[in-house]
């Protein structure tokens, strides 16, 4: 079975510089994959408006390709691109050694969480 995917950002030399990625990262792709998406479904009612999951869903190559910041979780083996909009959006992005970075939920974050993951940024 062929699972249909977006591609959302080409991690490019200055997004590395940027957000701290290492070298390894250069030239991956950041993709969300059809079969996520009930997944990260099951988080609309988290929102403080489920239909802010709908603008989450437009914006999302906006979301990765200009996040706030990016952590990693290591426990997880994911980064962690987390966006300050009308709810704070963390996307987790699984961490591969394949050319392409997959999505596997997107999530809001309260204040608390928000500022704990900044000061852990990379």
């Amino acid at each position: 079975m062929n699972k249909s995917k977006k591609m959302l950002y080409k991690i490019t030399d200055e997004y590395i510089e940027t957000f701290g990625l290492g070298e390894s990262y250069k030239d991956k792709t950041i993709a969300l994959y059809d079969d996520r998406i009930n997944h990260i479904e099951r988080h609309r009612e988290d929102f403080t408006d489920p239909l802010f999951l709908d603008i989450v869903f437009r914006d999302l190559s906006l979301i990765v390709s200009n996040p706030d910041f990016i952590s990693e979780d290591k426990k997880n083996n994911s980064l962690q691109i987390v966006k300050k909009m009308e709810d704070n959006v963390l996307v987790a992005v699984r961490i591969s050694s394949g050319p392409i970075l997959k999505i596997k939920t997107i999530y809001p974050i309260n204040e608390t969480k928000y500022n704990k993951l900044k000061t852990n940024k990379l």
